[in-house]
């Protein structure tokens, strides 16, 4: 007779199968994964299209004639003798009245909308940018942590065996106590490490879930890998500094509000022309249609002063406008360089280290261990090897997350990917 399955080991496996198969769909590979998500998710690019959509509503609506008027007049009306009630209706009129915006006005008003609706859509890619560049920063902090947690693991390992060699050391009376209380401190120091690494992975996850909008909390599959830093030959200055000024988000967005202040500036120009209003009406005397009657209406623009004080506000307007788009211009170029000079000096110092510094490490290390364990070398040079090893390792990986940091930077800066 076959044993029934225990419940405890079926639920255990389901466990592991749930487990398993949400690691296997947690985001968190690739930067490219996760912007994805984020681009789909992110309330903040959601609310900032609503609003492009409604300015873009708002400019299909602006050339539109406003709605006509209707207008019933009732003329001739005696009162009953000795009252003031009605007695006899003699006329009454039925009339449309329409409003025409002339001298262009209808047209600017237009231009202005559309001008303050393409910078609501310039907006919105400036905020997509700094979202997308925050994630590609976060994404190499939270890579760059896993990597220096493994590779402090391998050195936790490899404290371990150095102390063990101590501990084997002191029973066969080659070494003595001191050396073995130092192996020690070390392991314990290496240790501590490992804990701030872990908190420093689980920041990071924190923060790439609340830039994805997702749970605090929800897994993540572990980082695979970075993307490639583009060659120096793809990377020129004057380049760079182009196409910030064609493509930037936010300089566009300054453009569009200098064009809308500018066609405000001329719809008040315009102000001092009137608009005509015009209508017609049916007349009907006594219940028996006897004609028609038309009109023209016009505002006579006699308050100068009102008028002068609109021209200086959107004359101010304007100058303001293009003074902001200057200094958009300027801190742009300026943060271009800062970036650019600063991705420079982190490639410069990774390739030291990474070509030079971390394997003379690693080898000063090996050599020092294989010594102390023959007796040749003593204990505190070996710690101090494996303490430059981990010095070296850490700022290697800090260089590397600066490398993408400064080029997250850049790419936003200029509106596109390298």
């Amino acid at each position: 007779m076959t044993k029934p399955f225990p419940a405890w080991l079926a639920g255990g496996l389901m466990v592991a199968m749930i487990t398993a198969a949400a690691a296997q769909t947690a985001p968190g590979t690739s930067v490219d994964e996760l912007l994805a998500i984020a681009r789909q998710m992110s309330p903040d690019l959601a609310a900032m299209g609503l609003d492009a959509e409604a300015a873009v509503a708002r400019a299909d609506a602006a050339g539109a004639l406003p709605d006509p008027v209707f207008r019933g007049e009732f003329e001739e009306i005696d009162r009953r003798a000795g009252s003031l009630a009605p007695d006899r209706l003699g006329m009454i009129k039925y009339g449309i009245q329409q409003e025409f915006p002339l001298w262009g006005k209808r047209g600017l008003r237009e231009t202005v909308a559309r001008s303050e609706a393409g910078a609501a859509r310039e907006r919105r890619r400036a905020a997509e940018n700094e979202l997308v560049a925050r994630i590609k920063t976060v994404f190499a902090g939270f890579y760059a942590a896993h990597e220096a947690f493994r590779l402090t693991e391998d050195l936790a390992r490899a404290v371990g065996a150095i102390a063990g060699v101590a501990e084997r050391r002191y029973a066969q009376g080659l070494g003595n106590q001191q050396e073995v209380l130092k192996a020690a401190i070390e392991r314990t120091e290496v240790q501590t490490d490992l804990a701030r690494l872990d908190a420093e992975k689980r920041k990071m996850a924190a923060q790439i879930n609340a830039l994805l909008n997702r749970r605090p909390g929800d897994p993540l599959s572990l980082p695979r890998d970075l993307r490639p830093i583009p060659p120096e030959s793809t990377l020129k200055l004057p380049e760079l500094l182009e196409r910030a000024r064609l493509a930037n988000p936010q300089l566009a967005a300054d453009g569009s509000q200098v064009l809308a202040a500018e066609g405000s500036r001329n719809l008040v120009d315009k102000n001092w022309y009137p608009d005509v209003t015009l209508g017609i009406a049916a007349v009907d005397r006594e219940r028996r249609f006897t004609g028609y009657e038309a009109m023209i209406e016009f505002k006579i623009p006699l308050q100068w002063g009102l008028r002068r004080a609109q021209e200086r506000e959107a004359a101010a307007m304007l100058g303001a406008a293009k003074s902001r788009l200057d200094a958009t211009l300027a801190r742009v170029q300026g943060e271009i360089e800062e970036a650019y000079w600063g991705l420079e000096a982190a490639r410069k110092i990774y390739r030291l280290l990474h070509g030079a510094h971390l394997p003379q490490a690693r080898l000063a290390y090996d050599t020092a261990l294989g010594g102390y364990e023959v007796g040749r070398v003593d204990l505190a040079t070996v710690l101090e090897t494996e303490q430059r090893v981990r010095r070296v390792l850490l700022e290697h990986l800090k260089v590397l997350v600066e490398q993408h940091a400064r080029l997250a930077d850049i790419e936003r800066l200029i509106g596109g990917e390298l």
